[in-house]
């Protein structure tokens, strides 16, 4: 892993990014700006702003909207539209501008690194792309990472029939009915292009009115010119459920009043959110948590450890509880792949023989992570075990429904003596997990006063005497 050190790392390279990259470079600052690969210039070159807009005077003049006045109503440009014709123009676009973004970045000797980065601590960011990961700290770091368009769980967007504003390129035809739910800028803008294409367009928005901040004149003459276009609006009603009808091969959305809006597909607008979340901030809050604990730990510590404003803050976390329990989730992906390797190292006969090897297993899970297991302390002195609770019992679940008939063939051949196989695997499990656990998390070396081996070899022992009892000695 290869460290390189900054007086400036940016994340994100919008517009912001850029600037901000720029900036600090004519004043002979270490710059260093990273961004996801193939996304340099951020959202604004790649599917938003730009895009929209050479798609939107691509539509003008292929639509011959503009000189209709002139030629008459029927006046086009070109017959049949299609969305390649659109792509076409915008994707020539999209490349000049990350030519001049990257030369502008090399004239000012910022190095342009590429990847998703997210925060090891509260200097250091860690790059993940595909030959490798990278770090590099910065003394300073500036998050300009931008926005995604804003979801919902339970709306089934897939891109193709159902797609938000950023997947709008990616459409490979033009639909002859789409439905817009959420008719803010975006909406919209969107709405108006494909009307002006002639497409079927019904707008909802649970808003009894459009764009507030709007002038009401200009309003009234941009609701005017759609519905001369087609353009059908449902406002003050909101969409409850959005989804597919196989058999009519049509997208449907469901309003609050019970009604049904079909089309060929839909567009899902309710707005952008930020893409700071994504940058796993928690890791920088961690260490916080550790070393000050978690009752000693404000929001405003963690708002100043990982880079936020404590306003930012409080748009992602309502309580310091949802801070904690975003870090779970952060640990818990590895953590499921270490319980499935474990898992996949149980032997078919479990037996005495076998049970050295899951010490050693359990010594890789408990060093490997740490810090999940000084979480999990933390959850007992301060929530009473409330989010760790039932953790071993769905690894004893586990452990049963892995080896299935292995186990029920290991207790026909008396390996168990009448105990519960699972269980038993489980208690064993602990009691490793406790030994390695007073090493790693509590700084207790040698906990039986013996090298981790033979401390291995002597619970090995006083486990399985119990659970082979009925054996002849010697022989296991």
């Amino acid at each position: 892993m290869q460290t390189n050190e900054y007086d400036l790392v940016v994340i994100g390279s919008g517009p912001a990014g850029q600037k901000g990259a720029i900036c600090a470079a004519k004043m002979r600052k270490k710059v260093a700006i990273i961004d996801r690969r193939l996304t340099m210039g951020g959202v604004c070159v790649h599917t938003g702003t730009i895009p929209s807009k050479v798609m939107r005077e691509a539509v003008l003049y292929l639509s011959g909207l503009r000189q209709r006045s002139f030629y008459g109503r029927g006046y086009v440009v070109k017959d049949r539209i299609a969305m390649s014709d659109l792509v076409l123009r915008a994707q020539a676009v999209m490349t000049r501008e990350v030519d001049v973004i990257k030369a502008q970045l090399r004239r000012n000797y910022v190095t342009a690194l590429e990847g998703d980065a997210h925060f090891a601590d509260p200097h250091t960011i860690e790059i993940v792309n595909e030959e490798g990961v990278q770090q590099v700290r910065g003394e300073k770091i500036l998050i300009a990472c931008g926005t995604r368009p804003a979801h919902i769980d339970g709306i089934p967007v897939d891109g193709k029939r159902i797609f938000d504003s950023d997947q709008v390129h990616c459409l490979e035809e033009i639909p002859r009915e789409l439905i817009v739910v959420g008719a803010g800028i975006i909406g919209l803008e969107y709405a108006s292009m494909f009307a002006a294409l002639g497409v079927k367009v019904t707008l909802l928005d649970q808003r009894p009115t459009l764009l507030d901040f709007v002038d009401r004149e200009i309003i009234e003459s941009l609701c005017f010119q759609l519905r001369q276009l087609g353009a059908v609006f449902r406002l003050g009603e909101k969409v409850v459920s959005v989804g597919f009808d196989e058999d009519r091969d049509k997208v449907f959305a469901v309003l609050e009043s019970g009604k049904k809006v079909r089309g060929q597909a839909l567009l899902y607008t309710i707005g952008r959110q930020a893409n700071s979340d994504k940058l796993k901030i928690e890791a920088a809050a961690l260490k916080i948590f550790i070393h000050q604990g978690y009752h000693g730990t404000s929001m405003r510590d963690i708002a100043r450890a990982s880079g936020y404003s404590i306003g930012n803050i409080y748009n992602h976390y309502k309580t310091k509880e949802d801070i904690y329990v975003s870090l779970i989730k952060c640990f818990e992906t590895r953590m499921a792949e270490k319980r499935s390797e474990f898992m996949a190292g149980l032997g078919d006969v479990f037996d005495p023989s076998e049970l050295e090897r899951l010490a050693w297993s359990v010594h890789d899970i408990v060093f490997s992570m740490p810090d999940y297991w000084r979480l999990m302390y933390i959850d007992v002195v301060e929530f009473r075990n409330r989010h760790f609770a039932g953790t071993f019992h769905q690894f004893a679940r586990k452990v049963e429904a892995a080896l299935g008939e292995r186990l029920q063939s290991s207790t026909r051949r008396g390996t168990w003596s009448g105990v519960d196989p699972a269980l038993a695997i489980t208690s064993i499990y602990l009691q490793f997990f406790n030994y390695f656990l007073l090493q790693k998390v509590f700084n207790v070396k040698e906990p039986l006063g013996t090298s981790d081996r033979e401390a291995i070899s002597q619970i090995i022992q006083m486990m399985t005497g119990g659970l082979w009892h009925d054996r002849p000695r010697g022989k296991r």
